[in-house]
């Protein structure tokens, strides 16, 4: 299946959740946010939270700086 992460298409198995795209791409264990469909999805529920065809995913990434 499809997704759009960050606007680029990225390919998943049927049934993935969001904790598995995490490991898929890598991702910090700290400083990032992740909306699903424009619905933010906090960290503790990416286990559980099943992704579709043609989720639409952004992540954040937080900056230190001023």
């Amino acid at each position: 299946m499809d997704i759009k992460v960050n606007g680029e298409v990225v390919s998943l198995n049927e049934g993935n959740m969001l904790s598995d795209l995490a490991v898929q791409l890598n991702l910090p264990k700290n400083g990032i946010a992740v909306a699903v469909n424009q619905e933010m999805v906090p960290r503790e529920s990416w286990n559980g939270f099943s992704l579709k065809e043609n989720d639409e995913i952004i992540i954040i990434t937080a900056v230190c700086g001023g």
